[in-house]
This record gives structure tokens, sequence and C-alpha cells, in this order.
């Protein structure tokens, strides 16, 4: 007797959207699913196989100094100027990591991650009505369920995570590329430690939904994805048998989304033999390889499909409990997988950091505002040892994205400048407060300023324009919150605590 050959299918029937996409197992040597797999590829608008997904990283090598990659990037020039956080409106902006977990409790990761404060955790119901029930800290898209730390533990996406936005100047650990960012916890690795194309699919359909509820809210639901980080995918594959990958990076790109990606730690030119998501065409995907000086020895590339590479050598980053070393929670990491995120930081961090005018850009031209911001990302350094390795024969350079967008903001945004706004500390009286209640502002010669209270989360609450010291709070559920009071060129700030 032939042994069974089953093999689990995706697809979507004519018409559907993608979030009525389905899955089923088939054996084509049994007659009846060899008929259901072909009118399958008759009538599905979209069918493919479940891939299985790969990490993109690669074992560790001998220490070296701490975070070097920052000096490589340039990033400390940038800092001068902005360390992440808001946009100038108040907006939080949200990074995706679509992996297999993050440590929510890590030292230096658990002040900057996204949590949802509209649900309440764990009580088996849909609080905040976005169609995820306890959706706390994410999502499960393996196992479609709110407990997002798979058994593997986050190994892969806990060092991702920091890299992008471990929190900074807090006298802890190490600094992510962006200090105050919101990370979005997504795995698409489940408990049995597995992930596939549906795993994926799932992940991206939370994105859309919350990134759609957002803007029909007016921003007072759902989430303001405007980063995507994958560090996985599918090796040896093309978009023809991968409509689905393909089709979701498009939809991110209808909301301004932008991703960076991975490219395989394999040195093999992907332009020839494929990778998923990397050959995808959407515009907004930019695609990162393993490079500083010299192409790393184990990395892919290719002058299409591959965008630009960063410094994925000796990483110091964040670590999961099971991967801790003699620094404790951190480690040294090694592959593209940790040069992808460096691109995700940069990238968020220049979103906030830009002007009001390009926001609304994006909203009104979105396809050409993803173009500019993709040749911002791409202003890199051409360095003759990457020519034939990427398609700008370089590496990132934080500062020289930077100085694009001041480019570009300074000829079109009569409010926007480039000096760094000072902050200062904030007073509040009484704190803790009663909703609902006055407080007392220590913000001197109080005139046209704008108060913004921001939740844990890094959702803007409220705003209100502020002619007096004094300020009756808007009615707030018991937490804590931040309060940002913006006079001129001075940001005060505090914490707040709602009884």
């Amino acid at each position: 007797m032939a042994q069974a050959q089953v093999v689990e299918y995706l697809y979507l029937e004519e018409g559907d959207k993608l979030n009525h996409l389905k899955k089923v197992k088939l054996d084509t040597s049994q007659i009846e699913d060899a008929k259901t797999y072909a009118h399958l590829i008759e009538s599905a608008s979209i069918f493919q196989e479940n891939h299985r997904l790969q990490r993109r990283a690669s074992s560790n090598d001998a220490y070296a100094n701490l975070q070097t990659y920052l000096k490589t990037i340039n990033i400390e020039k940038v800092w001068d100027k902005y360390t992440g956080g808001l946009s100038r409106s108040g907006k939080e902006i949200i990074v995706a990591i679509v992996d297999d977990g993050i440590d929510t409790l890590h030292e230096d990761l658990k002040q900057n991650i996204y949590i949802n404060t509209d649900e309440i955790k764990w009580n088996g119901i849909d609080d905040d009505g976005n169609g995820y029930i306890d959706d706390y800290y994410g999502w499960n898209g393996a196992d479609s369920i709110a407990k997002v730390n798979s058994l593997y533990g986050g190994t892969h996406g806990t060092s991702i995570a920091g890299i992008i936005g471990a929190r900074g100047n807090n006298d802890t650990g190490i600094t992510g590329i962006n200090w105050n960012t919101k990370l979005l916890n997504l795995s698409a690795f489940g408990f049995e430690n597995i992930g596939g194309d549906y795993s994926v699919a799932n992940c991206f359909e939370y994105i859309l939904a919350n990134k759609k509820l957002y803007i029909q809210s007016n921003g007072s639901k759902g989430i303001n994805t405007a980063i995507v980080s994958l560090s996985i995918g599918v090796e040896d594959e093309f978009p023809i048998d991968n409509p689905i990958w393909c089709a979701y990076l498009d939809s991110f790109g209808l909301y301004g989304i932008m991703i960076s990606n991975a490219a395989p730690n394999s040195p093999k030119n992907i332009d020839i033999t494929g990778d998923i998501p990397s050959t995808c065409l959407s515009r907004n995907l930019i695609t990162v390889n393993n490079g500083n000086d010299n192409i790393a020895n184990n990395s892919a590339f290719g002058t299409t499909h591959v965008d630009i590479a960063a410094d994925g050598l000796n990483v110091l980053t964040t670590a999961a409990p099971s991967k801790t070393s003699s620094l404790g929670p951190y480690n040294y990491v090694n592959g593209a997988s940790y040069s992808s995120p460096q691109v995700a930081g940069v990238m968020a961090l220049i979103l906030e950091a830009s002007c009001n005018a390009f926001h609304q850009h994006l909203i009104d031209s979105t396809e050409q505002a993803i173009e500019l911001f993709r040749e911002w990302i791409l202003t890199g350094d051409t360095l003759l040892a990457l020519k034939n390795y990427n398609a700008i024969g370089g590496r990132l350079n934080a500062y020289s994205v930077l100085l694009a967008m001041d480019k570009w903001c300074l000829a079109r945004d009569n409010t926007y400048n480039t000096k760094r706004i000072a902050s200062k500390n904030l007073q509040l009286f009484p704190n803790p407060a009663i909703s609902g209640s006055l407080i007392n502002m220590s913000i001197p010669h109080v005139s046209e300023a704008h108060l913004f209270i921001i939740s844990n989360t890094g959702k803007t609450v409220f705003k209100g324009l502020l002619n007096q010291s004094q300020y009756k709070l808007p009615a707030l559920r018991a937490g804590v919150y931040q309060v940002h009071v913006r006079q001129k060129q001075r940001v005060y700030h505090s914490k707040l605590l709602i009884l």
C-alpha cells in the first residue's frame, strides 16, 4: 500500500477577502482528495501549500565589543536629536514583531511592550470588540489564541525586540535603536514550536484588522502599527507559489505600513534561487542582508530582491530566559535576523521624527509617500565590497536617513525644525489622582500649551489645549499614564497614577 502523502494547503474562495483564509489537508493519492485538489486549483482565487517557517538566525560566535553595530549604522548622531516615542502630533508608533514571541517580563523590554489595556486579560471575552479574545499581550497566529509566548520561549523574537526597542537611558542593560517605541508581540510559532504560512497570515490579519479599526475610530480603538519586523520566511520559493504572503504585504502598503525583512542566512543569490517574502514585489518591503565592511560569509544576496545591508555579526541584544549569558539576560547573536531589526528600528525612529507634512502625505498619497520613505531608508553608505550584493551596494546609515528626511521636511513644512525638543520633568498635584478630578501642573508661563495623556501601551487617550496650570482630567480607567505637555520647543512630562 502506498504511504499517505498528506499536505496542508491554504486557499481563498473566489471573491473572498484575506481574512477568510482557509486551510485543508489533502492526500492527492486518494481519489476524493485529488478531486478536491483539482477543484481548488481551478476555482480558488489563491491556492498554495502551507510551508514550514524558518528562523533567520545562525550560531553565536566569540564576543565582541558591546553593541558595535550602533556605531556602524551611525545612530548616535540621530540620538542627538531624537530618541523615539511619539510622533510630533502625539501619535504612538507601533512596531509589530512577527516571530516566535517576546519575553514580556524582560527587564529592558517590559516598559516598551505594547499592552492592550482595553482588553481584560484571560476573562474569555473580546472586551474591546476588535474580534480577538484576551489579546492583552498580542496574538499567537499559530494557535489562534492570545497566549503569545511559545514553549520555544521567544529566543529569536526577544533578541529582535531588543535591537529595535530595548528601553534607552534607563541605566539597565543595552539600548535599543528606538528608546521608547512600542513593540507588538505576534507569535508565528505555536506551542509545538512549529510555524507555517497560515500562522503568519493570522498574524498579518491581526495587524490589518486592528489598523483598520484604528483608522475607523480616529485612534480611539485598534492598534496603529506602522512598521512590521520579519526575520522569518521560506527559502527557495517565489511569489507564484506563495501568493498569500505577497497579498498581505500589498495590503499593508494600502495602509502605509512598512516592512523590514531579513534575507536568508545562506550564501546564495535569491534573485535566482528564490525566497519568501524577499521576492514579493511590494514597494513597502525592504529586505536586509548581513554585511558591514564586507558581506557576511553566510549571507544571502541579490541586486533585485535584497535592498540594503546592516551589521549582523556579534550583535549584543536582549536574551530570553533560556539564552542568558555571563552578562545576565543579554547575549550575542549573529545573522540577517539581527540586521533587519536595525532597519525596522530606524524606520520607526525616522517616522516619529518626521514632519506633520509627511504624515499627511502618507494619508493623502500613500503610494508616493511609501516610495519617498523607501528612498530615505536606502540612503546608505555605498561600499565597493558590497557592490553586487544588494540593490544599493551598501549598508544602513541612520544619520543619512535623518538628513534625507530633514531636507524634505524643511522644504515643505514650516512648522518643522531639526532641533532636538528639550525635555523637563513635570510635577502634578495631586498624584495619584481620581478620574475627572482637577490637577495642577508645575509649568511656568502657561500659554498655548498642548496636553497629551498616553496609556502605558503608548496609545494617546486624550489631547487638549492648556491655557492655565490647572486642568480637569477626562474620564480615565485606573492605571498608569504618561502626561506630556508641549510648549513651543519644550516638552514637560510625568507619570500619572489614576486610582
